[in-house]
């Protein structure tokens, strides 16, 4: 069965993805949550506030066709979404994650329109924000590496800013 978006009911509600650990085996199938909550105003510094990290990487001119579980069902995600999704899970904790693809209803224009009136606030209320910076290569990890503590691999590359 396919997810569907729930409503938001609130001006200023966005979704927050819950990545569900994986447990053993980093090869577990993708699964999540998705979680409605309400943005504070920039100026408020609330301490109700819902703590997530954004994540920014390339998903345009790609097809939704990889398959994670969100709340028991179906939900379609791009290859570098999937590939992020994989990569950032952790083995024994949730991780709570603004993914515009994933967050944003993109079959409601109205929604994409308001969501993206936010972006600013979004990405400045998140506690961290990761960014995609595609397939590893030699060059970008050498550079990157003592800055940010990357692993030297051949996966797609996603670091904290």
């Amino acid at each position: 069965m396919k997810y569907k978006h729930q409503k938001l009911t609130g001006d200023r509600d966005i979704r927050v993805l819950k990545l569900l650990p994986c447990g053993r085996s980093r090869q577990t199938p993708l699964t999540c949550e998705l979680i409605a909550t309400p943005l504070s105003h920039s100026e408020t510094k609330s301490s109700l506030r819902l703590s997530y990290e954004a994540l920014s990487y390339a998903w345009e001119r790609q097809t939704p066709d990889r398959v994670v579980i969100c709340q028991g069902k179906e939900l379609l995600v791009t290859a570098n979404c999937e590939a992020a999704l994989y990569q950032l899970r952790h083995r024994t904790r949730s991780r709570l994650l603004l993914i515009d693809s994933i967050c944003i209803d993109q079959n409601l224009s109205q929604e994409k329109s308001q969501q993206v009136q936010m972006m600013g606030d979004i990405y400045q209320q998140a506690q961290n924000v990761v960014v995609g910076l595609g397939e590893d290569s030699s060059d970008i990890a050498r550079v990157l590496a003592p800055r940010f503590h990357i692993p030297q691999s051949r996966q797609p590359l996603f670091v904290p800013c």
